[in-house]
């Protein structure tokens, strides 16, 4: 099972799940105890659950700047990062610029491991 900290930590606290490893780079606060697969010899494995707010293509920059501006300082703002952190994720805002490239990678990174298990393309 994949899953976000929290959801997957009751089973877990009445000891019918065992975690065994975190996707991401990195230990997560939630599970301090868990280590990452990395550490346990999988190396190169870094995923973490993300969601993204989208606007329609051809969106003039000035609302796109606007846009960006009001999402970075909500997703930054004390009772959102309260309100993440409470349900088990950890918040952070990106950039488009950023966001673009960091798909473009996970897409590449899905695609070959997909491609080392024989999964084809439907």
């Amino acid at each position: 099972m994949v899953d976000a900290p929290l959801p997957s930590c009751s089973p877990r606290g009445a000891g019918t799940v065992k975690v065994l490893a975190v996707f991401s780079g990195k230990r997560t606060p939630y599970l301090p105890d868990v280590p990452t697969l990395a550490e346990l010899g999988y190396t190169g494995i870094d995923f973490a659950s993300w969601g993204a707010v989208v606007a329609p293509k051809g969106l003039p920059p000035a609302v796109h700047d606007k846009l960006t501006a009001a999402l970075e300082e909500i997703v930054n703002s004390p009772s959102v990062i309260e309100r993440f952190t409470t349900v088990g994720f950890e918040p952070g805002f990106m950039r488009y610029s950023d966001w673009a490239g960091a798909i473009g990678k996970e897409t590449a990174e899905m695609k070959e491991i997909a491609q080392r298990a024989g999964i084809k393309e439907e």
